[in-house]
């Protein structure tokens, strides 16, 4: 047969999956953000180029700061995949006591 009309087939494990490489996106970009504050000069580190030290600062924090909000972003991505493979597995049990009270015949 092929599948669930609609073509739509919900995959809890491959969510799961998807939600811990989300999560170690997030991890990367946040050890990246980490990483941009090596680059945090002073006036007097920046000698012969203090002209563009202001410009300079504002570029790295910049990329910082989208580092930061891409590692939040992939954090919401994998907490939604996982609220969405947490529903499936509460509807899947519910089915599943709801089909074996009425095999046995404990309905109420």
């Amino acid at each position: 047969m092929g599948g669930p009309p609609g073509g739509l087939k919900a995959s809890v494990e491959h969510m799961r999956i998807a939600a811990g490489n989300w999560s170690s996106g997030s991890d990367r970009l946040d050890g990246a953000a980490t990483a941009t504050e090596a680059m945090d000069k002073t006036r007097l580190e920046m000698g012969l180029f203090q002209v563009t030290w202001s410009e300079y600062e504002g570029a790295v924090q910049y990329i910082r700061d989208r580092l930061r909000e891409g590692s939040t972003e992939f954090d919401n991505v994998a907490r939604a995949l996982h609220m969405c493979a947490d529903a499936y597995d509460t509807t899947d049990a519910n089915i599943a006591s709801n089909i074996n009270q009425l095999q046995t015949g404990d309905v109420q």
